[in-house]
């Protein structure tokens, strides 16, 4: 997992490197405008931001984070000497996770981490779970709709005018919606196969329908 650690001075990020550096990767900058730089560039699943630093501070910074919809995810976890309730509100208020005063012990600082990794890393998991489905779901429309397409698609013989039926089965017309609709169907001629059938009989005034 990789971790970008955030502040003015670099005793303390030696530290941090050498406390936790066997168990995580490791970005460094020393200031807000570097780490804006190394967000935008590399994966970083957590920071840990200190707060007083020159130009853009801890607060700035966080800020930024959460106001980047490609960045607003990464949990940041404040590591600073101001111990005050005051600051820590603030911190919270602003986006941050946790808060963590120096001097810390490794191992409470540690347990954060790894938690809010662990948070991380299922959030992750939840979405591409969430992303998979839309896309299955999306799929899953556009084959239905090409089934209900395809169904509206009626087979009728050229010659002798038969349906065929979803089963494959040739049927005549009369049949098939009488079948597949609520339609009743009354048995009539028009006036051209009236003709055509009966070429000799006089149809005057006699309705074919």
């Amino acid at each position: 997992m990789n971790i970008l650690i955030v502040d003015d001075e670099i005793k303390n990020i030696k530290l941090l490197d050498v406390l936790l550096g066997s168990a995580y990767n490791f970005f460094k900058a020393l200031d807000g405008i570097s780490a804006m730089e190394i967000l935008k560039k590399e994966k970083v699943d957590l920071i840990l931001l200190d707060i007083m630093m020159p130009d853009v501070n801890g607060y700035q910074l966080c800020t930024q984070v959460k106001n980047n919809p490609a960045l607003k995810e990464i949990p940041i976890i404040m590591l600073t000497s101001l111990s005050d309730e005051e600051s820590q509100l603030k911190a919270l208020k602003l986006g941050a996770v946790d808060y963590v005063t120096k001097p810390f012990k490794i191992e409470i600082l540690t347990a954060r981490i790894n938690t809010h990794l662990e948070l991380k890393r299922s959030r992750d998991e939840l979405q591409n779970t969430l992303k998979e489905k839309e896309l299955l779901i999306h799929e899953l429309t556009d084959a239905l709709a090409n089934i209900k397409t395809l169904r509206s698609l009626l087979p009728i013989c050229s010659s002798c005018k038969k349906i065929r039926d979803d089963k494959g089965y040739w049927c005549q017309l009369d049949a098939y919606l009488m079948q597949h609709t609520d339609l009743q169907i009354s048995h009539s001629i028009c006036p051209d196969c009236a003709k055509k059938l009966y070429p000799d009989l006089d149809l005057t005034g006699i309705a074919t329908n």
